[in-house]
């Protein structure tokens, strides 16, 4: 049984296959560019600007199948679910991220099937949960 739920572009990694189990989501704090300046008198600087640079999110999760062969075929598909570019999960709802895969899961081992795999997403060019959907405002109040 899953306990998180994540999304890319509307399909979801648990409905991929039911060996699938989501194990935990992480979000690792967001990188960001400091940018100081001297004062003009005395010690010490002053923070001029702070730009969120990325920000990145794990996906750990176990495939439960035994069958060495099946476990790799279940593999290709999150391998491939992963190309996505829009970021959903269970404890963000109504928020999404613009991602890029990474770092995508590996089976190391084919003895230690019930290890735990990983896929890493990292937001550059939006480093920022939006709302899943955007707001539209409108004037209805026009002026001829």
């Amino acid at each position: 049984m899953t306990r998180y739920k994540v999304w890319l572009d509307q399909q979801g990694l648990q409905d991929l296959d039911p060996a699938i189990c989501i194990i935990d989501l992480q979000e690792q704090p967001p990188s960001q560019l400091l940018s100081t300046a001297a004062r003009a008198q005395g010690d010490g600087v002053f923070l001029a600007r702070r730009a969120r640079q990325s920000l990145s999110v794990t996906v750990r999760f176990a495939i439960r199948e035994p069958h060495p062969a099946r476990r790799q075929a279940i593999l290709h598909k999150v391998r491939t679910w992963a190309q996505g570019s829009y970021l959903t999960t269970s404890d963000r709802p109504q928020q999404r991220l613009k991602v890029q895969a990474e770092s995508l899961p590996t089976l190391q081992s084919a003895l230690k099937w019930t290890d735990a795999l990983s896929v890493t997403f990292t937001a550059y060019e939006t480093p920022f949960w939006e709302d899943a959907q955007p707001t539209i405002s409108s004037n209805s109040s026009l002026y001829l």
